[in-house]
């Protein structure tokens, strides 16, 4: 990456950090950060040698959403939305759900603000870390708009339809505690990164085609009927049982663990 990137990533000890790095501009969206973390996103979709991403912004925030003079300028509105298919992800969406598409787990370590595009990215992610402090809001019915990077697809899975509407129509304001509550943040933490970290490390522990395929299990069924469900659930059982990875998973867990009963000898 160039000094003048608005994106980055380092990869260490088998975790991606990735960073919105417009501090100056509490990581506002302009079309070069949506190029770059989309981008970004799509690497790391191949990149076999890492077992987690982290998420997080510069500077005083996560991110306060669209930088509307930077991104409308130049045409920068329609890159925006131009699909050569209705149901295609136009940039907007792209760049909140390609994480769903990477294999490892996506942790957002947020603080400050996250508002607008910047808290439809961290729905993209698969956990949300967020200081006490931080602030969040769907803000584009104040512009009026409707949120249109992703959240349609997103939101689903975390809140019932009037928690939704009720974010959405208001545009308003709201701490970590409440977003805790209704579901949009995973845990509230005093250091998100450190706490990220952690918890990546931990997963690191654990089969990464396990991971990777209850990861799948869940985006591509959460909101599907039993049939559909209990197919996918056989299917990538049927990919992992006897894979060297489950194999390997198997015999040195069982040799950890400690039984609730004794056995015979």
């Amino acid at each position: 990456m160039s000094e003048k990137s608005v994106a980055l990533c380092e990869i260490k000890n088998k975790i991606a950090f990735v960073s919105l790095n417009r501090p100056d501009k509490y990581n506002a969206l302009s079309i070069q950060l949506f190029e770059e973390l989309t981008a970004i996103g799509e690497e790391l979709i191949s990149n076999k040698k890492i077992r987690a991403v982290i998420l997080s912004g510069k500077g005083k925030g996560f991110c306060s959403g669209l930088d509307v003079k930077s991104a409308m300028a130049n045409g920068g509105g329609k890159k925006l939305m131009h699909k050569d298919n209705p149901e295609d992800q136009n940039l907007a969406q792209r760049i909140s759900l390609v994480w769903r598409e990477v294999p490892v787990p996506v942790i957002a370590a947020i603080h400050g603000v996250c508002f607008g595009g910047g808290f439809q990215i961290a729905l993209g992610a698969d956990f949300r870390f967020a200081t006490e402090d931080s602030k969040f809001s769907i803000m584009e019915t104040k512009w009026g708009l409707i949120p249109d990077m992703g959240a349609s697809v997103t939101l689903p899975e975390l809140v019932n339809i009037d928690v939704a509407k009720e974010l959405t129509f208001t545009g308003r304001i709201f701490e970590a505690p409440e977003a805790k509550t209704l579901g949009v943040i995973t845990k509230i933490v005093e250091d998100p990164m450190q706490a990220a970290i952690e918890f990546a490390n931990q997963l690191k522990e654990r089969s990464p085609d396990a991971v990777m395929y209850g990861k799948r299990l869940f985006n591509e069924t959460w909101l599907s009927s039993d049939g559909v469900r209990l197919k996918k659930e056989t299917e990538f059982q049927e990919n992992l049982i006897g894979s060297w990875n489950q194999l390997a998973a198997s015999g040195g867990n069982m040799l950890k663990t400690k039984l609730p009963f004794k056995t015979r000898k």
